[in-house]
């Protein structure tokens, strides 16, 4: 069965409705997810923009719908995304 993620949050547009410079996706340290899941721990924000960076080969970054992308070899269900990030690097 193919679940469909309900997070989601309005941006606000910069100057002359241009993208914003910075969204930021996780909070710094220690924090829960509004399911109650975890706690995570984010020590490092940096280094993992620079993984993230390094591991997308500078290809477009997908958000996809419950992590289908790590899991779709597996189980054989199509990795469908919500939309890329573009422009780093």
């Amino acid at each position: 069965m193919l679940r469909r993620a309900h997070n989601s949050m309005p941006l606000a547009a910069g100057p002359a409705g241009a993208a914003p410079q910075w969204v930021q996706l996780l909070p710094a340290g220690t924090f829960t997810g509004r399911d109650g899941a975890g706690p995570y721990s984010l020590d490092d924000p940096q280094a993992v923009i620079a993984a993230t960076l390094a591991a997308a080969a500078g290809a477009d970054l997908p958000i996809d719908y419950d992590h289908q992308i790590l899991w779709s070899r597996n189980n054989g269900q199509p990795a469908i995304a919500g939309g890329w990030l573009k422009g780093f690097g």
